[in-house]
């Protein structure tokens, strides 16, 4: 695996929070044992964003008896006067809390040895009494100043009113000092949701923003569910406190029914940005929905979320695959190998131009492949259908099966399918999907990235997929067409 994708050495990594100073980046995230949940959280620095050095762990288990003795919390980091807050939850009893350590260089941390905010108000869920699941939830700290020098948290917690599938709350507190905390009523209440985790809050060109994630098992069913259902969703609204509401397109980035893919989004400041910041999360290894509590994952590749119009949106960062993969080649006519089907008598054609491949399939779908194989890369290639869908192939072992990335104009919408051979040209099976506006006779860019066993797929520069995914994605390259016609650019292929 390419070291961007940051694993620490103890092959364990969960929920992150990033804190930037003078160019230096420093990554904490949770970090678990075999056999235990979260006992520590491990830190790790780097300069890019794409080398990353372990500086150990910041903070573990509490002994028996203390407050952070049970399974530890994602937390936030906040500089104050010289001095370094690490605020962080435990769950002790099934009672969640958050507590405090600080550090005067992020190395030495001393906690706090009390906690500092515990269930409590009449608005949230306090005890199991009042509780309609196993625990009562309190974790997840987002912190802002304000001008007045008052310092405001957000975070998860639960409505102790209203329908038992949703009542999901992110919760506030204000303080003075960091320590002192005075609980307030919750800024939002959804009714679907039984959890916003991981909230995140920030001011976007005279605008609120509130980013959370939500997992299927503890959602109900949204129009969007197909292809959101775990995942990145934001909130708008008119003020640091709200009221907030929740826009019709608010998933940032999800994965499909009975998936999980990308988890935990957040964001830092870019400086001189009104309408942009650094945005990040962490992936999640293929696993199944239903095993979830074992899933580790690996810190995902830097993007940019960016204010367009009224709505959210995620671009690339920086040219940030050409960092990752320095080494580039265009694939030339010369390289083209095999084509299915093979027989002219199907009325496929795939026509090579100097700089271009002309292709029709009047029925079905079709495909041609390069002498190019690629284990973890990058691939970039321009697409002007007249008719039908197009797409790139990868990952294919010979041409018998592998993966592709299908614009369906049909369905307004990009395609993560298998692909294999089948008796009448090619045939798919859906792993995830997205809508998105296309165009016939508009050339679309296609950009995807593969770090096995991920893929990350940019399409005109936004982001539309990161994903899992299971089996080998090396191997080798290609372009489809389904039942219509276009041009095709000769792939540009970026390696290590």
């Amino acid at each position: 695996m390419v070291e961007v994708l940051f694993v620490p050495s103890h092959n364990s990594l969960w929920d992150t929070w990033l804190f930037e100073e003078n160019g230096l980046y420093h990554l904490f995230h949770l970090l678990k044992k075999k056999g235990l949940r979260s006992h520590a959280i491990n830190h790790a620095v780097s300069e890019d964003l794409l080398h990353w050095k372990e500086a150990g762990l910041a903070i573990e288990r509490g002994y028996n008896g203390e407050w952070d003795d049970g399974p530890l919390m994602t937390g936030t980091l906040f500089k104050n006067e010289g001095i370094y807050y690490m605020f962080y939850g435990a769950k002790r009893n099934a009672i969640q809390r958050m507590g405090v350590a600080i550090s005067e260089d992020l190395l030495t941390w001393r906690k706090i040895p009390r906690h500092v905010l515990e269930p409590q108000g009449e608005w949230y869920e306090t005890s199991l009494l009042d509780s309609s699941i196993s625990s009562v939830a309190w974790r997840d700290p987002c912190i802002v100043r304000t001008e007045e020098g008052d310092f405001h948290m957000f975070f998860c917690a639960r409505s102790r009113t209203g329908n038992w599938t949703g009542r999901g709350a992110i919760g506030h507190a204000i303080s003075r000092d960091l320590i002192e905390w005075c609980v307030q009523p919750p800024v939002y209440v959804s009714d679907r949701y039984g959890f916003l985790e991981t909230p995140d809050v920030f001011e976007m060109n005279g605008r609120w923003f509130l980013i959370f994630s939500c997992g299927q098992w503890h959602s109900t069913r949204t129009g969007d569910f197909e292809y959101a259902a775990s995942g990145i969703r934001y909130l708008v609204g008119k003020s640091l406190t709200g009221p907030f509401h929740e826009p019709s397109e608010s998933s940032l980035l999800g994965s499909g029914d009975g998936m999980f893919g990308s988890y935990v989004g957040r964001t830092l400041p870019l400086r001189g940005e009104h309408e942009s910041r650094l945005f990040y999360h962490h992936n999640v290894f293929p696993e199944k929905i239903t095993n979830f509590k074992s899933l580790t994952g690996s810190f995902s590749t830097p993007k940019i979320l960016k204010l367009c119009g009224d709505h959210l949106s995620l671009q690339k960062y920086d040219d940030f695959d050409r960092k990752i993969f320095p080494n580039s080649s265009k694939l030339k006519r010369e390289h083209l190998a095999a084509r299915y089907p093979e027989s002219e008598a199907t009325g496929v054609q795939w026509i090579p131009r100097d700089i271009s491949i002309e292709a029709l399939s009047p029925a079905g779908i079709a495909g041609v492949w390069f002498d190019k194989s690629i284990e973890n890369g990058a691939i970039r290639v321009d697409i002007s259908l007249k008719e039908g869908n197009g797409g790139i192939l990868f990952g294919f072992e010979e041409c018998n099966n592998g993966f592709g990335i299908i614009l369906n104009y049909c369905k307004q919408r990009v395609e993560l399918q298998r692909v294999f051979r089948a008796e009448f040209g090619l045939s798919t099976s859906m792993i995830q999907y997205r809508p998105l506006r296309l165009s016939y006779f508009k050339e679309h860019r296609i950009e995807l990235i593969i770090v096995s066993p991920f893929v990350e797929l940019y399409v005109d520069n936004f982001l539309i997929l990161s994903q899992p995914v299971e089996g080998s994605v090396a191997g080798r390259l290609g372009l489809l067409i389904e039942g219509g016609s276009g041009i095709f650019s000769y792939p540009n292929i970026l390696y290590k």
